[in-house]
């Protein structure tokens, strides 16, 4: 069994909620305290709160970080479930694509999936990445970027999402073109798993977004 702290690192927290984004906004002291409950009542779980299983990780996250993004904090009502979406982000990030490229399909799959919540987080963590404005605000509406290797795997995780799985010949022989890897179009697979299941959370349970993403707020539709 790994160790919290293997686990929790500055790219596996489920929410997207990582890296110098997230750390710039807690130097600022903007950060929501997760407690009370979301809008169709389930628990928004500290540590002290949490079940046992889930109160370890919500304490490592704490530490690591300065909060607890919502989303994990509601997940934490199932410490199975908690486990699974920190260890599934924990094993991509050993994988080929780069944080930002992860980060990207993460934002592109938050909004094909209409995940408002992680498009904020995963945006705030982007702007602390340096990504420039323009790219971000293309991401968000559904456009085109400049970078033409990111836009390979931008489009390639988008039409991954409409087909379930079945692009076509030629959409997989372009993203291969752009100088990725079969390995790599399996990892895009995990990080939308990954947007999938918080999507379903975000739904099911109304969880709300942090103080900490509210610059980044996405409300537009798919």
């Amino acid at each position: 069994m790994k160790k919290l702290s293997e686990l929790v690192s500055a790219s596996v927290v489920a929410a997207g909620a990582v890296g110098a984004g997230v750390a710039g906004v807690h130097a600022a002291g903007v950060f929501d305290a997760a407690a009370g409950k979301t809008e169709r009542g389930f628990a928004i779980h500290t540590a002290q709160s949490a079940p046992q299983g889930s109160a370890a990780i919500l304490e490592a996250i704490q530490k690591a970080f300065g909060f607890v993004p919502n989303m994990n904090a509601t997940i934490a009502e199932s410490p199975a479930l908690l486990r699974g979406v920190t260890e599934l982000n924990q094993a991509l990030a050993t994988g080929e694509l780069t944080p930002v490229e992860r980060n990207l399909v993460a934002i592109v799959a938050a909004r094909e999936l209409g995940n408002g919540y992680c498009v904020a987080g995963h945006c705030t963590v982007a702007s602390g990445m340096s990504r420039q404005a323009s790219e971000l605000n293309a991401l968000r509406h559904g456009a085109s970027i400049e970078d033409a290797k990111l836009e390979s795997l931008r489009a390639f995780t988008v039409r991954l999402i409409a087909t379930k799985g079945a692009v076509s010949d030629e959409e997989l022989a372009a993203f291969l073109g752009a100088g990725y890897s079969r390995r790599q179009a399996l990892e895009v697979i995990g990080v939308i798993a990954e947007k999938t299941i918080s999507t379903q959370v975000k739904n099911l349970a109304g969880v709300p977004l942090d103080t900490a993403f509210e610059a980044q707020r996405w409300s537009g539709a798919k």
